[in-house]
């Protein structure tokens, strides 16, 4: 037996024609919010980042030349300097230079 005489020469179109048409895929609501939220926070980060300031971190090594001799300065620890409360050239004797925070 033939397929054609088994089945309704309808449905035998049907099925040839089956892969033609549009496809609509149901994405699930939470997935749509998920990506909204992936996408908002993708658009904030990049804002952030294109208008936001960033502080500038300098490491130095020095000398101090005193009236007797030298002395190298060492760190301890890492810090951050607030407030130079000299100018570049000022003679100091016994006074603060710098303020600073540490880490």
């Amino acid at each position: 037996m033939n397929q054609a005489t088994l089945f309704r020469t309808e449905a035998v179109q049907r099925r040839n024609e089956r892969l033609h048409g549009t496809i609509i895929i149901a994405t699930p609501l939470a997935w749509q919010i998920i990506g909204f939220l992936m996408l908002g926070s993708l658009v904030g980060t990049a804002a952030f980042l294109s208008i936001a300031s960033y502080a500038r971190v300098e490491t130095v090594s020095g000398v101090i030349t005193l009236d007797k001799g030298v002395a190298t300065i060492l760190p301890s620890r890492a810090g951050v300097v607030l407030n130079v409360l000299v100018k570049e050239g000022q003679r100091v004797r016994g006074c603060l230079i710098q303020c600073a925070a540490t880490s």
